[in-house]
């Protein structure tokens, strides 16, 4: 296939219809629907079709479709249930899956056997939803004739199924068929994301139903399987692993494994979340890990080129903050470590304990030695926790220079000085109503009564 017209602009372009003219060959093509523009457009090839034969265009024409039941068609979509024509093949099921009151027993099962095997997702998916709606009596009829990799995860998907997790160890199944199995415990293990997660760092790494018992099975082939090698089987190996908030020691440092100097910064989030999740006590060495991790995510994401949204300061923050209710060497761990002090790490320092004048005092130093240090507004408001005598003069020449004047004035404004004046009264212009509120504090503030033009 290949596409030979598409939309541009702002017009949609979502077809309802099709027809073709049985003489010339035309094509028309219906839109519109649910509140759109309605249009028909004529397709014509540019050079024409000349001589074009009626019955040949005519076969071209989509035969006629419809759900419901039509007299002689049983035989045909059992055939086609099992033939090559894949698209025939998921419609026939969809039919007998509608119409299954009309098949036997036998018939059925025959259909189920002849998908529940396929490569194709979408055909185990719907041999799945027909295996479901059968009663238990020919579900239990057919469960021992599935056996193979790709219809036991058939079987998961159609009724909870212990057998699936045989495959998750198993390096003889394909990574697909594993994962396939994990996503199944997933299921089995109450499912993803609590209600209280949603919106949070934790959406993905939490259980629906937290209340769901955890067979000390599961978790040993979850163990066992990680890591396995292939990265999205890996990826969801481990997140099933912190639903279950997995205390086992090895998994900790198989987990933090994953996090070196050259791993992907997207990848590193997940392993983090992870990491945050399990339960247990962290090792020296695995604080050292984490906050190494934790403080090369800015170096690795600038050095890519990637986007942060809006949102990353919140999730971020609210990682750390979990790392270090865990861990409790993780704060000191970061302020200590000679990587620490770019703009990015002011992040780290609203965490609850953190030490924020130490910290202050850290970036204050940097920024020194590094003449085009790259200053922001949460620095300017760590600095500020710092005395005035040491703080005021480096974030007064910041304001001008970096464009943070409304974040300096908010440090300024607990110190009123005369000196200030001036930046108070350009405070009034701000278009932060709080900023407004505080320049004029401020000036209430500084002796001596203010003159004609500043009044």
């Amino acid at each position: 296939s290949e596409v030979f017209l598409q939309a541009v602009g702002d017009n949609g372009f979502a077809p309802t219809a099709a027809a073709v003219d049985p003489v010339t060959g035309d094509l028309y093509v219906a839109i519109g629907g649910r509140g759109t523009r309605g249009a028909v457009y004529r397709i014509r090839y540019p050079r024409g079709l000349p001589g074009v034969k009626p019955a040949e265009v005519a076969r071209l024409q989509p035969s006629p479709r419809s759900l419901d039941w039509q007299p002689g068609t049983q035989a045909r979509w059992l055939r086609q249930a099992a033939g090559k024509d894949l698209p025939a093949r998921l419609r026939a099921l969809a039919h007998v899956a509608r119409h299954r009151a009309r098949f036997t027993a036998d018939q059925l099962e025959q259909v189920v056997r002849a998908n529940a095997g396929q490569p194709d997702r979408s055909l185990r998916q719907a041999a799945a939803g027909l295996l479901a709606a059968l009663d238990r009596r020919q579900q239990d009829r057919l469960w021992p004739l599935l056996r193979g990799p790709a219809e036991l995860t058939t079987r998961g998907l159609a009724r909870p199924d212990a057998d699936v997790a045989r495959l998750v160890p198993d390096r003889g199944v394909a990574p697909g068929y594993r994962l396939d199995a994990v996503r199944l415990l997933q299921r089995a293990l109450g499912g993803l994301t609590a209600a209280k997660s949603k919106g949070t760092v934790w959406e993905g790494y939490s259980r629906r139903d937290d209340k769901a018992p955890v067979p000390e099975k599961i978790r040993r082939v979850l163990r066992q399987a990680f890591p396995s090698g292939h990265a999205d089987l890996d990826r969801e190996l481990s997140r099933t692993l912190a639903t279950i908030e997995d205390e086992d020691a090895d998994t900790f440092a198989r987990i933090a494994d994953t996090l070196t100097p050259t791993s992907s910064p997207v990848e590193d989030v997940h392993y983090l979340i992870v990491l945050a999740r399990l339960r247990g006590r962290r090792t020296p060495a695995l604080t050292r890990k984490v906050a190494a991790a934790l403080l090369d995510l800015d170096r690795k994401i600038t050095g890519l080129r990637l986007n942060r949204d809006r949102h990353w300061p919140l999730r971020v923050a609210e990682l750390h903050a979990e790392l270090a209710r865990k861990d409790p060497g993780l704060n000191a761990a970061l302020l200590g470590s000679p990587d620490f002090g770019r703009p990015d790490h002011v992040l780290f320092a609203r965490c609850p304990g953190f030490d924020r004048r130490r910290a202050a005092a850290v970036f204050l130093a940097r920024a020194a030695r590094e003449a085009d240090y790259p200053w922001n507004a949460g620095l300017v408001e760590l600095v500020g926790v710092l005395p005035p005598e040491r703080s005021l003069p480096v974030l007064r020449r910041v304001g001008e220079e970096y464009g943070l004047g409304d974040a300096v004035l908010v440090v300024l404004a607990r110190h009123p000085e005369a000196r200030d004046r001036p930046r108070f009264l350009a405070g009034l212009g701000s278009a932060q109503p709080a900023t407004v509120g505080l320049s004029l504090g401020a000036l209430d503030k500084l002796p001596g009564s203010a003159g004609p033009d500043e009044v």
